[in-house]
C-alpha cells in the first residue's frame, strides 16, 4: 500500500471530497508498482477548482499532474486519468531502456563479397549508353 496525503490549501474541502480523491487515486497502483508516495492536493475557488496529484516513484523524478475545472469531483477524475497516462509512460520507458538492444553491432557474420564484384572498367565496358 502506497502512503497518500490528502490536503486541501483552503477550508471548504469536505472529508467526502477527500475520501473521493482518496479512493480514485489507491488505484493508480494498478499502471505502475514503482511508486512510492502520492499527495494529492485540492483547491477550491468560486470560479474554478483545481486538483493536483504529486507522485514520487522509483527510477525517476517525482511526476506531477494538475487540472482544472469548475467541479472539484470533475477536476479529481481529469487529474487522475492524466496521472494514468502518465505512469503508463513512466513505465513503458523503463521497460524500454531495459530491454533495448545495445548501438553497436557485431559484422563478423558478415562476408566480404568485394572477390565477387566487377570492376569500375569492367561495367562501362560493357555497357552500351547509345
Amino acid at each position: 500500500m502506497v502512503p497518500i496525503s490528502i490536503s486541501g490549501r483552503t477550508d471548504e474541502i469536505t472529508h467526502a471530497q477527500k475520501e473521493h480523491a482518496r479512493q480514485k487515486v489507491e488505484k493508480l497502483e494498478r499502471y505502475f508498482n514503482g511508486i512510492t508516495r502520492i499527495e494529492v492536493i485540492l483547491d477550491k475557488h468560486p470560479e474554478r477548482c483545481r486538483a493536483e496529484l504529486v507522485m514520487s516513484v522509483k527510477k525517476g523524478s517525482s511526476i506531477v499532474v494538475h487540472c482544472d475545472h469548475k467541479d472539484l469531483y470533475a477536476a479529481i477524475d481529469l487529474v487522475l486519468d492524466k496521472a494514468e497516462t502518465q505512469l503508463t509512460r513512466h513505465k513503458e520507458k523503463l521497460q524500454d531502456r531495459r530491454n533495448s538492444t545495445p548501438v553497436y553491432q557485431d559484422f563478423s557474420d558478415y562476408q566480404e563479397e568485394d572477390e565477387n564484384l566487377e570492376s569500375y572498367e569492367d561495367v562501362i565496358e560493357s555497357r552500351d549508353f547509345s
